[in-house]
């Protein structure tokens, strides 16, 4: 199986698997050592030429993968360009472009279940967006293939767009800002059958930037949490999503439901150890499995409710942090990870990458977990001199 730009812990996963792997990594090494008979190539395989050399190696060679896939969002699409034209198992380009790019993705929706989307335009079609803001009030400007909450802004008026640096409209949409509950929906789809490991709720900064997770929600009621479902099956035949795990981002408020995006992939930030800790799955190695294997790795479940929380702190120098989570009652911490030491220098929380470690834990209800959650928010983790 060809593995595009795996990250050390998925790597670890695919190890687990029968089949010979060849990792193919943009950077020079592997992640971490090899089995004997696995393969590795350097190769730059997001651009047009690097992909090019790729797939003449791989046809010339003399064993052509049986599978191929990436869960990183920069190597879905070529996974998917090496599937098509290989002939081999993998997620099909078309389906993958629909889900990469956010406004592919609203013109899919809006056709098959316009009920579970939004209308959206281009961020260079000035008199689009002035439309837009007038009938629909508040917008979000967002990159079409944008991650880790890179750029998103909210925008009031058009007068407020106009202001926004031209950088931030380029390859961007806007659309509406849609009100509610903002979860995250991992999902398993196996011929085109869709199975929810887990529903999770977002916790973000003003700049919309993730700050933490829960599962299960605790803000959601269960009829919220079945409309969510819907939603996302909805969403992944339309997309014609078939076999494979899937992390598909919604809005929900009552009966209302609005797909955010989605992707042909586990959710990143911890998400998968959510789910291993909640339902006893191995997400990570379901999420390389899948294309030679039905079969689940899982274990009795651990907690009835899990959270990530991740740390931050005003711009400045580092001059202190807590090294070690604090003793709370009913909270079990899996792991306290400070990425900044003193002297450390902390910019702008402008995206995800700017976040300063984070904290895995459990409790006894999702109620529970969210208080920790707040209450490690409040904690000085790290203490600048800003």
């Amino acid at each position: 199986m060809l593995l595009l730009g795996p990250s050390g812990n998925i790597l670890t996963a695919a190890q687990t698997l029968d089949c010979p792997l060849h990792v193919v990594a943009a950077a020079a090494g592997p992640s971490r050592p090899l089995r004997p008979g696995d393969r590795y190539t350097q190769a730059d395989f997001c651009s047009d030429e690097g992909l090019k050399d790729l797939i003449s190696v791989l046809e010339d060679g003399d064993q052509v993968p049986c599978a191929v896939l990436s869960v990183t969002e920069d190597g879905l699409l070529p996974a998917a360009v090496i599937a098509d034209r290989l002939g081999i198992a993998g997620t099909p380009y078309p389906v993958t472009l629909a889900m990469r790019d956010k406004l592919r993705m609203r013109a899919v929706l809006a056709e098959v279940c316009p009920e579970i989307t939004v209308p959206a335009v281009r961020a260079e079609d000035r008199d689009a967006v002035a439309d837009l803001v007038r009938a629909r009030g508040d917008v979000i400007v967002k990159p079409t293939r944008g991650t880790a909450s890179l750029g998103v802004r909210r925008v009031r008026s058009i007068e407020e767009f106009d202001e926004l640096d031209d950088a931030l409209k380029r390859d961007a949409q806007v659309e509406p800002l849609v009100r509610g509950t903002e979860v995250t929906v991992e999902t398993r789809s196996v011929g085109g059958k869709h199975t929810v490991f887990g529903v999770v709720e977002k916790h973000v900064t003003d700049n919309y930037v993730e700050v933490g997770h829960v599962l299960p929600p605790a803000s959601l009621t269960e009829r919220e949490l079945t409309v969510v479902e819907r939603a996302v099956a909805t969403a992944l035949d339309a997309l014609s999503y078939v076999d494979g795990l899937s992390c598909t981002e919604v809005i929900v408020s009552g009966d209302t439901a609005v797909i955010v995006e989605t992707h042909n992939r586990l959710g990143g930030d911890g998400l998968a150890d959510l789910v291993q800790l909640t339902s006893g799955v191995d997400w990570r190695h379901a999420a390389v499995a899948w294309p030679v294997t039905t079969e689940l790795r899982q274990a009795p479940p651990r907690a009835p409710a899990a959270a990530v929380v991740f740390f931050t702190a005003p711009p400045g120098r580092v001059v202190e942090v807590m090294s070690a989570p604090p003793e709370m009652a009913g909270v079990t911490f899996e792991e306290w990870d400070v990425t900044v030491g003193p002297g450390d220098e902390v910019g702008e929380l402008a995206s995800s990458a700017d976040r300063l470690g984070g904290a895995l834990f459990s409790a006894a209800t999702a109620e529970a977990c969210t208080r920790a959650l707040r209450q490690i928010r409040e904690l000085p983790v790290v203490v600048t001199d800003g």
